[in-house]
């Protein structure tokens, strides 16, 4: 997600297309290319966002509301 051009959705809409697959997520990423921050975890529902640049440290936060609505139609899914 830390590519210039990054698109989870997209992506996982072409894996359907392209390969027939049935991909299930359980993460959705929180930002892309340079503003990549963390992540949402889909089981628990909590957004897990990195401390520094190379992922070792990280905090619980709530799901920013900008994604909430598409976290809970991909939870829907993932249950």
């Amino acid at each position: 997600m830390d590519r210039t051009g990054a698109d989870f959705l997209r992506v996982r809409e072409m894996m359907i297309l392209r390969l027939k697959a049935n991909p299930v997520a359980i993460q959705i990423p929180i930002g892309a290319e340079e503003h990549f921050k963390g992540i949402v975890d889909l089981v628990k529902m909590k957004a897990i966002i990195w401390d520094d640049d190379k992922g070792v440290t990280f905090t619980y936060n709530e799901i920013p509301e900008n994604l909430a609505a598409v976290c809970a139609e991909y939870r829907e899914k993932l249950v």
